[in-house]
Order: C-alpha cells, then sequence, then structure tokens
C-alpha cells in the first residue's frame, strides 16, 4: 500500500509507464489494475525490492561480523586439540559464518597470520610472537622414548636431572627451550 497524493502518484505512474514505452495501468473510476505488462513489471519490480532488502541484510551481517568466513590455521597434530564442539555450536549461533581450515606447520602458519591469509592459528611454541597475541589453549606433556638396552631410568615419570650426561636427540625448534631449562638445573646433558 502506498501512502502517496494521488496528483503526485499520477504523475510518477505516467512518468513510468513513459520511460518504459508501455502502459502499466488501467485507469478505472473505482481504482486501477495492472495491465499484462503492469504485472510482469510488478513481478520484477518486486524481486529488485526483495533483492535490495537481502543486500541490505548481509551488508549489515558483514559489518557487524556476524556474516562471513574464518580462515583456520592448523598444525597436523593439533587434531585432537581442534575445539569441535566448540565450532559445531558457534556454527548454530552464527549460521552465516563458516571456517576454511588451513593445515601447515607452525613456521608457514604464523607466515600466513602475520600476513593476513588466515584469521587464527592452533600452532606449537615457540614462534614468533611481533604483532601477534596468543592464549594458551592446552598445554603438552612431553615423553622421552628410549630404548631400554641403552638407557635405564628408575621411574616412569622422568624429572630433567635425570638425563645430565646423557645423549639427547631434540626436535630444533626445542632445542633453546631444554638448554634454558637444563641451564637453569645446572645441569649438562
Amino acid at each position: 500500500m502506498l501512502y502517496i497524493a494521488q496528483p503526485p502518484l499520477s504523475y510518477q505512474m505516467k512518468q513510468l509507464e513513459k520511460e518504459l514505452g508501455t502502459k502499466l495501468f488501467i485507469r478505472e473510476s473505482h481504482g486501477i489494475t495492472l495491465t499484462e505488462a503492469g504485472k510482469i513489471f510488478q513481478r520484477y519490480a518486486q524481486q529488485v525490492v526483495n533483492l535490495t532488502n537481502e543486500t541490505t541484510d548481509e551488508l549489515n551481517k558483514e559489518q557487524n561480523g556476524t556474516r562471513g568466513i574464518i580462515r583456520m590455521g592448523l598444525i597436523s597434530s593439533a587434531g585432537n586439540i581442534v575445539p569441535n564442539k566448540a565450532m559445531i555450536n558457534f556454527t548454530k549461533f552464527y549460521p552465516d559464518i563458516s571456517f576454511r581450515i588451513y593445515e601447515d606447520n607452525t613456521i608457514n602458519l604464523i607466515d600466513k597470520l602475520q600476513n593476513g591469509i588466515i584469521d587464527l592459528a592452533i600452532v606449537r611454541t615457540p614462534f614468533n610472537m611481533q604483532d601477534l597475541a596468543k592464549i594458551d589453549i592446552i598445554t603438552d606433556k612431553m615423553t622421552a622414548v628410549y630404548n631400554p638396552r641403552y638407557y635405564s631410568f628408575n621411574s616412569n615419570e622422568l624429572k630433567l636431572a635425570d638425563f645430565a650426561q646423557q645423549p639427547l636427540i631434540l626436535y630444533r625448534r626445542f632445542e633453546t627451550i631444554f638448554n634454558n631449562s637444563f641451564a637453569q638445573q645446572g645441569i649438562h646433558p
């Protein structure tokens, strides 16, 4: 229902017919009806109005952060830490937000994060924290794997002192952490 005074409405209707080059309305004493061309125009005009409303809604969702894609980087060993339940619950509240998962190693994921390719990453420490913030989500226990033919330990839970004078093979990224921990306790493996 349009609430426009009769003269301006009549003028706009005539202008529309003139612009389209066809008669859209049948004017009668008790009102107006649409011609076949008018019905076609009405159908498309309604689609334009609907599309405009949908576009406005989508733009508002985009602006408010309730629509889009969260690009998440994961290390391959993060399968047991990925918050699947949290992601499922999140998508229940925000059905217009989806996840795009990138799997890589920590160094490459940090690079992607710093270059804006991904929005967040689940990685292992240590890493270059420059321009990044972090939240610790889980603490992993480290496991010493050894062949009992070559080593003998008296307990199932080892302390750093148990490694004094033992040759060790360490993952390079953790070497500094281990060396600092050993040095703090005066141990030199």
